[in-house]
């Protein structure tokens, strides 16, 4: 008997290793995503606008360019900026949304979302001088088919750079993401102009 292994563990252990690979499977079918660049917009409201990365930055920005909201003097109640996204979805589900963003100080740390007509929820927190992924609880139920993504500013001073959904609920994104998803594909002829 010596080197074998119980007959009991072996069940237990081939057990466990089966319902290990059949949970990856399952869940790996059940997830979808979209990652896209957040000035890749169907349309923009000043004053957010979309800038390129300047020589010497040290940080990596996903495409060289990035969505902002500029330090102005402003007046009450003036609007402070909005990007549009069209995005298909393929698999409808509940998705968790985030937004890859840099943010200064206290007085610029936040961000809105919505989806379609729905209510516009705040992405925040206090991580600064840094690009990162803020723990978003912003969650959204969507149906297979063109859904309207708006980005809408909150503050001066911010700035993001990539827009990530997911129906994997324990997904947290880390670093620049590599895009799948075009929200303005360009067809080769507009390419060759």
């Amino acid at each position: 008997m010596k080197g074998r292994m119980p007959i009991g563990a072996a069940v237990v252990i081939t057990s466990l290793a089966l319902l290990f690979v059949g949970l990856r499977f399952c869940s790996s079918q059940d997830v979808n995503y979209i990652c896209f660049e957040a000035e890749d917009v169907t349309s923009i409201e000043q004053p957010m606008r979309i800038a390129k990365t300047e020589k010497g930055e040290t940080e990596k920005v996903s495409g060289n360019a990035f969505i902002e909201i500029p330090w102005l003097k402003k007046e009450k109640d003036e609007p402070i900026g909005r990007a549009t996204y069209k995005i298909n979805i393929s698999q409808s589900g509940v998705y968790y949304v985030w937004v890859r963003t840099y943010w200064i100080h206290g007085c610029g740390n936040s961000v809105a979302v919505a989806v379609d007509d729905g209510r516009p929820m705040v992405i925040t927190d206090n991580t600064y001088n840094k690009w990162h992924w803020p723990r978003s609880t912003v969650q959204v139920k969507l149906t297979p088919g063109e859904h309207t993504f708006h980005l809408i500013g909150t503050e001066m001073g911010i700035k993001v750079d990539q827009i990530y959904l997911t129906t994997d609920r324990g997904y947290v994104p880390t670093g620049v993401r590599t895009p799948n998803y075009k929200v303005n594909p360009k067809t080769e002829e507009s390419k060759s102009k």
